[in-house]
């Protein structure tokens, strides 16, 4: 187990990557979908009117969305919102869901294809923010995840999924992978998390340019762990700031 002090840039590559390019070459490889996927999100960016990709208003505390579609929030809500379908986007458009004690804030379960992103998502117990659950092809993005156990937790063989520009605070656990495969973790902001980004049984995990701030381990990976890439993170007041 490797211990750097209180501030580490660090910078691993895989041999066969030239420093050229290295951003673009290593995220269009684990998640080759990340350029259509983002036109998506700029897309619903620009145009936010209920008659954008006929958008589906939700304003139910506690709701499952079953059907593929544009959805996004009305209001802040309580309860966890449940994403069981396919080709599902979920724009919280600025609103917070405030999670229930069992089962989180949002839960993607066994599906393809989702986008969740814009607005808040705060704690009532130490459960998930947003958990990825066998689900592929997916992008959390520009979030606010509050006091929970894991902010973000990508599992159970969920796949070619991008975690990036969230704002992560007072979790346990900011960002954690386990057993899963081609996933890129970028330039998200961890802070007051004892660990900001964790990783278990995974292969070709990307982690690039975060900014983790103040907890006990910055980033840590475990020897059950394949090709990881940690390039460019800021890591500042952790009692280890990279743990493999």
């Amino acid at each position: 187990m490797l211990s750097f002090g209180l501030l580490c840039m660090i910078h691993q590559t895989h041999t066969m990557v030239t420093n050229l390019g290295i951003r673009e070459i290593i995220v269009t490889d684990v998640v080759p979908e990340l350029a259509e996927i983002n036109s998506k999100i700029d897309q619903l960016a620009t145009d936010t009117s209920d008659s954008c990709c006929s958008r589906i208003p939700i304003s139910t505390n506690g709701f499952t969305i079953t059907q593929p579609g544009s959805y996004y929030l009305t209001q802040s809500i309580n309860g966890a919102i449940n994403i069981n379908a396919n080709d599902v986007t979920f724009d919280l458009n600025g609103y917070t869901i405030t999670g229930d004690l069992i089962s989180g804030g949002i839960i993607i379960t066994n599906v393809s294809n989702v986008i969740v992103f814009n607005g808040r998502v705060i704690a009532t117990a130490l459960n998930q923010g947003v958990q990825l659950n066998s689900s592929t092809q997916s992008i959390i993005e520009n979030l606010k995840i509050i006091g929970f156990g894991i902010g973000i937790l990508n599992e159970s063989f969920s796949q070619n999924n991008y975690i990036a520009n969230n704002v992560i605070y007072n979790c346990s656990v900011g960002i954690s992978v386990q057993g899963s495969n081609n996933v890129v973790i970028e330039n998200n902001l961890c802070y007051g998390c004892s660990s900001g980004i964790t990783t278990f049984s995974t292969l070709n995990v990307l982690i690039i340019a975060n900014n983790l701030k103040t907890g006990s381990v910055g980033i840590q990976t475990d020897s059950t762990d394949s090709a990881p890439v940690i390039l460019d993170n800021l890591i500042l007041n952790f009692s280890s700031g990279l743990m493999i």
